[in-house]
């Protein structure tokens, strides 16, 4: 093995451990991007009572994040990372080779017939060589710095995962439905309102009587351990009031929503 191939293999393993770096690095980054985009879409939706039209655009909004965290931490830095970049980057970090290493990397890309042999190509090659020998490559890319990007990456998609999967109260709920998708139909949401008659006549100018009952399955959950049909007593035990005669209207709106997960928080 000449002194070319040595200089060739040396930048090699420079350009594999930079690679590792940027992979490590990136997949940190898009993960520490999920994780802050999925918390703070969770609160605002959870603000709007977790609507059909707040979570498609939250859900539009966290994988446009994740795409674009994903494409200018990782894709673009690989893309750029060739030969010529690794030298520079070798260079900032041993200022003892006096730009050899890049001077031969670009004399290397101009070589119009690698298999003849160019003098002044060959003394730079051992010129550099002879202080390549010196210096370590790790420097270049710690393998600390490697693991600790890794370990990040790893936390926060873990953190991630159990938040989607078993997460506690609104903020398990909302994380589900911007990764998983919507639930079902006939599985009932977070936030509900029931209104006890339903649809009934009222005589004109006569009062009727309306109960209802806003709940959330954490908090029936948390006061009495058992189904969500607790929470309804719960509730319409303590709230209810006389409206005037009308048609009781069964559609109930997102702003109602809103006002009934607004009065069981202050409970």
């Amino acid at each position: 093995m000449n002194t070319r191939e040595q200089l060739n293999q040396y930048l090699r393993g420079l350009e594999t451990r930079l690679r590792w770096m940027t992979v490590s690095k990136g997949v940190a980054i898009a993960a520490g991007v999920a994780l802050g985009a999925t918390l703070a879409l969770v609160l605002i939706t959870n603000a709007l009572a977790f609507s059909t039209t707040s979570m498609t655009l939250a859900r539009v909004v966290l994988f446009l994040a994740l795409a674009l965290a994903l494409g200018l931490a990782l894709v673009l830095p690989l893309l750029r990372l060739n030969g010529r970049r690794t030298a520079s980057r070798a260079e900032s970090e041993f200022p003892e080779f006096e730009e050899r290493l890049l001077t031969f990397v670009e004399r290397s890309e101009h070589v119009s017939q690698p298999a003849k042999p160019d003098p002044m190509l060959e003394l730079l090659a051992a010129d550099t060589a002879e202080i390549a020998e010196k210096t370590q490559a790790e420097r270049v890319a710690p393998r600390r710095s490697i693991f600790a990007f890794a370990t990040s990456a790893g936390a926060a998609g873990a953190v991630l995962l159990w938040l989607i999967l078993a997460g506690p109260g609104f903020l398990g709920y909302g994380a589900s439905l911007l990764w998983a998708g919507l639930p079902k139909a006939g599985t009932p949401g977070f936030y509900d309102i029931t209104i006890q008659p339903g649809n009934t006549l009222v005589r004109r100018k006569a009062d009727s009587k309306r109960r209802w009952c806003g709940c959330t399955r954490g908090i029936a959950a948390r006061r009495s351990g058992k189904k969500r049909t607790c929470c309804h007593e719960l509730m319409a035990r303590r709230m209810s009031f006389c409206s005037p005669g009308s048609r009781n209207q069964s559609n109930i709106t997102s702003k109602r929503r809103v006002f009934a997960r607004r009065h069981i928080s202050s409970m």
